[in-house]
C-alpha cells in the first residue's frame, strides 16, 4: 500500500518507494500495488505497472486538497468532526476510505501486507484497535520517517503561542497512533539506524530491520560542466524540515557570503508548495526554480549542494543522491543523519559564523575531492539500490 502516486518520483518519499519496490520485484518478489492517494493526483497504471514489472494495480482516493485554503478548510473539518485524530492522519481514516481499502483487500490472502509509510496504518484503525486484513499473514510497516519527533520539532521551533500549542497537541495525539502502531504490525522496516533505535525502545518485542534508500551509484555525472561558486538545494520545498533550514540559511547566512563572493549562485530545486520563497526572489546570487522534470539539470553545473538542515528523522534523500550523482556536499550534522558517512570528511557547519566561515574558505581547502570519493565509496557500499532490494525481499520471506 503506498500514500501517493509514485512516478513520476519527484521527492524523496516517492524515490524511496519506487527503488525499494523495484528492486525488490527484481529480486524476486510477486507484488500487487493498492494507492490510497490523493483525489485529483495524476496517475497513469500502465506506465507503472511497466516501470515496476508488478501484478495488479488498484486505487483508492482519498480528500486531500492540493492548495492551502481549501485543504485548511479540510484539515478544519476533520479536526471539529474528529479531534482526537492526527490531522496528518484524517485523510486516510475516514469511514469512505476505510471500507473501499478493505473492499480492495477481501479475498486476497496475501502473504504480507507492506505499509509504505505510517498513516497507510490509519485505514485500519477505528480510532482504537487496528483492524488489520484477516485474510493477510504479516503486516510489515516502512517507517520512512520517525513521525512524532517531526511534530514535535515543529512544535518546539514555532513561536507564535497559539500555534505551538496545537502543534503540540498534534504531536501528542501522533506519537499516541504510531507508538500503538509500531507495537501492533508483525514487522517494521526502519529507513535509517537512528529511527530503528528509537523504534526499539518503543516496541522491543517488534521485529526489526534496516531497510535504507537505495539508488545506482554506478553513473556519476560529469564534471566537465560545473559552475565554480554554484551551489544547489535541491528536496520538496514545503516539507516543515526543508523549509525551516533553507529559510534560516536564506535570513542569517546567504546575504553575507554572497556580498564577499559575488560570483557565488544558489539554485534552489524541488517539488511542493514554494510560494513561500516569493520573499526572497531578488536576492543577490538566488536562483529559484522549483520543480524542474530534470533534476540532472541541476546537479551537473552544480560544484556542491547544500543541506541546511536542522531537524528531522529518517534519511536524507538529497544525501545520497548527491553522493550517487558525484557532487559533494556541505551540510549540518543533522542533514546526514542516516547515510552512515566519516564525518571528519564532510564540510560540516552548524552556526551561522560557521557556515560563513566555511562558504568563504573553500578555495583554501585541500581535502575535498579526495574526502569525498572517500565517503562516495564507503555509502555506495551501503546504499547500492540492487543490494538493498535484495536484503529487503530475503528479510520479508523470513517473517513467514
Amino acid at each position: 500500500m503506498i500514500p501517493k502516486w509514485t512516478l513520476p518520483a519527484t521527492d524523496g518519499a516517492r524515490v524511496a518507494t519506487d527503488r525499494l519496490l523495484k528492486n525488490s520485484v527484481r529480486a524476486g518478489a510477486k507484488v500487487d500495488c493498492l494507492f490510497v492517494h490523493p483525489e485529483g493526483e495524476a496517475y497513469n497504471i500502465e506506465e507503472l505497472k511497466a516501470a515496476w514489472k508488478i501484478g495488479t494495480v488498484s486505487r483508492v482516493t482519498r480528500s486531500y486538497p492540493s492548495k492551502k485554503l481549501p485543504r485548511l478548510i479540510n484539515f478544519l473539518k476533520n479536526f471539529l468532526c474528529s479531534p482526537l485524530t492526527p490531522l496528518t492522519i484524517s485523510s486516510f481514516s475516514g469511514s469512505r476510505v476505510r471500507s473501499e481499502v478493505k473492499k480492495e483487500l477481501e479475498g486476497k490472502s496475501y502473504d504480507i501486507l507492506v505499509l509504505d509509510a505510517l498513516h497507510l496504518a490509519a485505514c485500519f484503525y477505528d480510532g482504537k484497535n487496528f483492524n488489520w486484513p484477516s485474510e493477510v499473514k504479516r503486516v510489515v510497516l516502512r517507517e520512512h520517517n520517525f513521525e512524532q519527533e517531526l511534530w514535535y520539532k515543529a512544535a518546539i521551533e514555532e513561536s507564535f503561542l497559539p500555534f505551538k500549542l496545537l502543534l503540540k497537541f498534534q504531536a501528542h495525539l501522533v506519537r499516541k497512533f504510531e507508538n500503538k502502531c509500531l507495537e501492533e504490525v508483525s514487522a517494521i522496516a526502519a529507513i535509517s539506524q537512528e529511527d530503528l533505535e528509537e523504534i526499539k525502545t518503543i516496541a522491543p518485542k517488534t521485529e526489526l530491520t534496516l531497510a535504507p534508500l537505495g539508488l545506482d551509484f554506478n553513473n556519476p555525472l560529469s564534471r566537465e560542466v560545473v559552475i565554480e561558486g554554484r551551489f544547489l538545494f535541491v528536496g520538496k520545498l514545503d516539507w516543515p524540515p526543508n523549509k525551516d533550514g533553507l529559510k534560516w540559511f536564506l535570513d542569517n547566512v546567504w546575504e553575507e557570503v554572497v556580498r564577499a563572493n559575488p560570483s557565488y549562485e544558489l539554485q534552489v530545486v524541488g517539488s511542493g508548495n514554494g510560494t513561500w520563497l516569493e520573499a526572497y526572489r531578488g536576492m543577490k546570487g538566488l536562483l529559484i526554480q522549483g520543480f524542474i522534470d530534470d533534476i540532472d539539470d541541476a546537479y551537473a553545473p552544480a560544484e556542491f549542494t547544500l543541506i541546511p538542515m536542522r531537524y528531522g528523522s529518517g534519511t536524507r534523500i538529497k544525501v545520497i543522491e548527491t553522493y550517487a550523482k558525484g557532487r559533494p556536499i556541505i551540510t549540518t550534522k543533522m542533514g546526514i543523519q542516516g547515510a552512515d558517512l566519516d564525518d571528519s570528511k564532510v564540510l560540516l557547519a552548524e552556526t551561522r559564523e560557521e557556515w560563513v566561515e566555511l562558504l568563504n574558505g573553500l578555495r583554501s581547502l585541500k581535502t575535498i575531492d579526495s574526502d569525498f570519493q572517500a565517503n562516495r565509496q564507503r555509502i555506495a557500499e551501503k546504499f547500492d539500490e540492487v543490494e538493498v532490494g535484495v536484503t529487503f525481499y530475503s528479510w520479508l520471506k523470513q517473517l513467514l
